[in-house]
C-alpha cells in the first residue's frame, strides 16, 4: 500500500501501515476526501491480488488532523 493508491481522492496527512495486523490507517485532510476514497475503493481495492476491506477507523488520542471522521482503515480481508 502506498500513498499513490489514495491521493486521487484528496490530500493525505498521514499513512500508517501495521504489517503484523495486515492493516493501514489513512488520514485525509478533510472528510470529503475520505468519503470519496470509501465510495471509490469499497470492495474494489486489491494489493497483490488480495482484496482489502475498507471501513472507517478511529483517530488516535490527541489526533490533530480533524477527528475520527477523516481516518480510514484498509484491512486485508482474509475471509475471501
Amino acid at each position: 500500500i502506498t500513498r499513490d493508491n489514495f491521493y486521487a481522492y484528496g490530500e493525505i496527512t498521514n499513512l500508517v501501515i501495521l504489517p503484523g495486523k495486515s492493516c493501514a490507517f489513512v488520514t485525509y485532510s478533510n472528510r470529503e476526501g475520505a468519503e470519496k476514497a470509501v465510495k471509490a475503493l469499497y470492495n474494489k481495492l486489491t494489493v497483490k491480488g488480495v482484496p482489502l476491506r475498507v471501513s472507517w477507523g478511529r483517530s488516535a488520542p490527541g489526533d490533530v488532523h480533524g477527528g475520527n471522521d477523516t481516518l480510514l482503515l484498509f484491512k486485508i480481508n482474509k475471509n475471501t
